[in-house]
């Protein structure tokens, strides 16, 4: 059974107060910064069975910038996990860049996505509000 964040690929290291994190990436050199998870979503369901799933992190790095890594997972014999990650300037890019990525928004990412919009920074980038 899968770890619910298979961080084997990636490394941290420790620090009083914000970590340094090196992400690995498919076809780019690695990311590496400091700073602190803000959430994380993980759509793998144990009782479907799943056997291809989605582990998305956001970040945001000691200089003010986010990070969005999205991992997708697979068991499937032949096929390869791949691993992405971007340094984004603006709350609003990490929604610009998972439309893009997944396509649509699984309702666990959707979540996230919910619970980033209590952040200041965050508000509006989700929820459409309407009077």
């Amino acid at each position: 059974m899968p770890s619910k964040h298979m961080q084997t690929q990636d490394t941290t290291q420790d620090t009083p107060t914000l970590k340094l994190y090196t992400l690995r990436r498919d076809d780019l050199p690695p990311l590496r910064f400091r700073g602190e998870v803000i959430d994380e979503s993980d759509t793998f369901n144990p009782v479907d069975s799943s056997t291809r799933w989605v582990e998305v992190t956001v970040y945001r790095t000691a200089g003010g910038r986010y990070i969005l890594r999205v991992a997708h997972r697979t068991q499937w014999q032949g096929e390869s996990d791949t691993l992405r990650a971007w340094s984004l300037s603006r709350p609003s890019d990490i929604r610009d860049h998972l439309r893009e990525d997944l396509g649509h928004i699984p309702d666990d990412v959707s979540r996230m996505l919910s619970r980033l919009e209590e952040l200041p920074e965050f508000r509006g980038i989700w929820v459409e509000e309407v009077e």
